[in-house]
């Protein structure tokens, strides 16, 4: 009697954990159900379009980057020819004032240099109409009076001009630190994305930095007080990471390269950093690539719960002398066996997906043809590198030494070597005329 009251409990036991373990299945593939039809792709309604503000992100040469790089050159054709436009008419008003200088300094060189022949012509000819007569026969009033001091010899001037100036030159500044040789800081240049990057958006991103992007100027750069620079056409590449709460990449500027025709190569390190709309880094778009990994790391995890506790139900309770204990009856050894490694199974699935959904990160994703402002933190040469100091104090050293006669009244107009023959010749005769 005791035996089958005993059987009865340990069926009703058996029975409720069947029912809980079924309910339990039911629920998971509910579960499973559910983020499969999440997943599946469906017909959504179209979405009103957002303004484009981050670009291409197609790794392809799509219609749309042709389009994106179409408009650029084409703006940037339109803005070549109002300069060209604009340095034709400069050109051509400073030759004409430049023509008009030449012509009334020509005249009035040629005026002064007129009047300074006229005087030396009636200098001339005033000392040949002074000049003493030779007609005085006495030798006594021609010798003198016997003295020493009647033979003394006769000094001769015989006077030359060599230069005549007229005018000064304006002195050279012989300074590096000019807008032809030297970028200061906070200066702004216009650019273009040539090549974009998926920027790393993970809590450490900032201190990996590894997203590479390639810039390339539209303009020659804009220096404080409005001067400008030649930058037009140089590249700089940048590491750039991301940034998941603004949805920004922020760069880094890294190499910039120069090759100017006929200039030689510049290629050195900078320092900056890359404006979009106003703000500093670039406007993209959030992508996060964990969703599916984390929702199969959690049916892994379910379906482990399920089969331990699978393998649970097929132990059986016995009550003896020192308590109840769990056996496991010969005839569920292979259920339990089973429901055992599919546990372990699962689990470790599981662990493998957790890990793998570590792996993933987000990222902010920034394509090619976005305009942006690159400015420039420090301030640095365009020379080459490999150029010494030693060629820059020589090279200065040389503009301050062609410099000086200017700073001394320099002479920028020579008289002729043949007019200062001539003047030089007259001078002569009338002196030799004196004599006799």
């Amino acid at each position: 009697m005791a035996d089958w009251q005993f059987n009865r409990k340990v069926l009703g036991v058996q029975v409720r954990r069947l029912f809980t373990l079924t309910g339990l299945l039911v629920v998971v593939i509910a579960i499973m159900t559910a983020l499969m039809v999440k997943g599946s792709p469906r017909v959504a309604s179209k979405p009103l379009k957002a303004p484009d503000l981050i670009g291409v992100v197609d790794d392809s040469f799509t219609e749309k980057v042709t389009q994106n790089v179409m408009t650029n050159q084409q703006m940037e054709l339109v803005a070549l020819r109002k300069e060209l436009a604009n340095l034709t008419k400069t050109l051509a008003t400073l030759k004409s004032a430049h023509e008009e200088a030449l012509a009334s300094q020509n005249e009035v060189l040629r005026g002064e240099f007129n009047e300074q022949l006229k005087q030396v012509a009636s200098i001339v000819k005033e000392e040949k109409a002074s000049a003493p007569t030779p007609g005085i026969k006495n030798a006594t009033l021609w010798h003198g009076a016997g003295t020493s001091d009647a033979y003394g010899s006769m000094a001769l001037s015989t006077p030359r001009i060599h230069m005549v100036s007229f005018r000064k030159r304006a002195p050279r500044s012989s300074s590096r630190l000019n807008p032809a040789l030297y970028v200061p800081s906070n200066t702004s240049v216009r650019a273009v994305i040539l090549g974009g990057a998926d920027a790393d958006a993970s809590v450490n991103g900032q201190s990996k930095n590894n997203g590479v992007m390639l810039f390339k100027f539209l303009e020659d750069g804009t220096l404080p007080n409005g001067l400008h620079s030649h930058l037009r056409g140089c590249r700089v590449s940048a590491n750039a990471y991301g940034d998941i709460s603004s949805e920004r990449a922020f760069a880094t500027l890294y190499k910039l390269s120069c090759a100017h025709r006929g200039q030689p190569i510049i290629d050195k390190e900078v320092s900056g950093w890359v404006f979009f709309n106003g703000k500093v880094g670039i406007k993209g778009q959030p992508l996060m690539r964990d969703n599916k990994v984390m929702t199969w790391a959690g049916i892994s995890g379910a379906l482990s719960g399920v089969a331990q506790a699978a393998q649970y139900a097929q132990s059986v309770q016995q009550f003896g002398a020192y308590g109840a204990s769990s056996t496991v009856p010969s005839s569920h050894i292979a259920p339990f066996a089973a429901y055992g490694g599919a546990a372990k199974a699962a689990d470790t699935l599981s662990q493998y997906y957790v890990k793998r959904a570590e792996q993933y990160h987000p990222v902010i994703q920034v394509g090619a043809g976005n305009v942006v402002t690159v400015v420039f933190k420090d301030g640095f040469y365009l020379t080459p590198e490999g150029e010494s100091h030693a060629s820059h104090e020589a090279s200065v050293q040389q503009a301050r030494f062609n410099d000086e006669p200017s700073n001394d009244g320099s002479i920028n107009f020579t008289v002729p070597n043949e007019v200062l023959s001539q003047i030089d010749r007259v001078s002569t005769t009338h002196a030799q005329g004196g004599m006799q």
